[in-house]
């Protein structure tokens, strides 16, 4: 299969659009805060990387085991990083970023957790 053609199947060529990037992060965003499965982790391990890749990595492996939606989403995440260097506090607020990062262990930045709120909530 060429790249062009995997492209096309994948929706990928379409990713210029602020909207597509900004509807994969939410929709990824969704999936790791609402399940506890290893899949929902591997979506907040993608976006945390694009936060931060130097202390947030993810096996690339572990993409096969998201659905087709959530690696199209992945795919468009990480091709629309790779083109523009925007990371994921450019379509995700602090509060949901460290809510991803409290989720793994790692303390939180901002008043998200000095306000009372859990990662439940």
């Amino acid at each position: 299969m060429s790249k062009r053609t995997l492209m096309n199947n994948l929706n990928l060529e379409k990713i210029s659009h602020r909207t597509t990037v900004q509807n994969s992060y939410d929709s990824l965003y969704e999936f790791a805060v609402r399940h506890d499965t290893p899949s929902s982790r591997v979506a907040g391990d993608v976006i945390l990387a694009t936060y931060n890749s130097e202390t947030f990595k993810f096996d690339f492996h572990e993409i096969h085991s998201l659905s087709t939606v959530n690696i199209r989403a992945v795919l468009t995440i990480l091709a629309n990083h790779l083109k523009t260097r925007e990371d994921a506090v450019e379509y995700l607020s602090e509060d949901q970023i460290d809510r991803l990062k409290v989720s793994r262990g790692f303390p939180a930045h901002t008043e998200f957790l000095q306000t009372g709120c859990t990662s439940e909530g």
